[in-house]
């Protein structure tokens, strides 16, 4: 991941104080945030993945913070997929994206990718979820995961 030296403090920054974290690889933390808090993810994009500190909050609206990687090679967008597949064995198409009208996934959120830091409020309910970003092949390229709505 490149990150400033700023951007890597806040980044960190705010993880400790959402108590929890995600990771590349796709493994989630095992802490969620504390049901009533405020639920406010962050969400870094970058050439190839997708990062979600904290990855389990309480169902309720949800804030999205969008950060995507300083000049990535292309554009992402998020996209949020409700569930219970892992988010690293979802059907794809053709081109490598993920099939999001596959039985069993149920978007939820999808945006153009805008290239700059956004925010975007949904509602979520309780279950699996898989962010993603789904532009080009990005998705079969590793750009995926787990995020749990207690």
């Amino acid at each position: 991941m490149r990150l400033s030296k700023g951007t890597a403090a806040a980044t960190i920054a705010f993880g400790l104080v959402a108590c929890g974290g995600g990771t590349r690889d796709g493994r989630t933390s095992d802490t969620p945030a504390e049901a009533g808090a405020e639920t406010t993810v962050a969400v870094e994009m970058g050439d190839f993945f997708v990062e979600a500190v904290p990855a389990s909050v309480p169902a309720g609206t949800v804030t999205f913070q969008i950060t995507p990687e300083p000049n990535p090679i292309v554009p992402h967008a998020l996209t949020v997929l409700r569930t219970d597949l892992p988010p690293d064995e979802l059907p794809t198409t053709p081109d490598g994206n993920a099939d999001t009208i596959a039985e069993g996934i149920e978007i939820i959120y999808s945006e153009a990718g805008t290239g700059e830091y956004h925010t975007a409020k949904v509602e979520l309910r309780p279950g699996s979820y898989a962010l993603i970003c789904n532009i080009g092949n990005h998705y079969s390229q590793g750009m995926h995961t787990g995020f749990e709505v207690q």
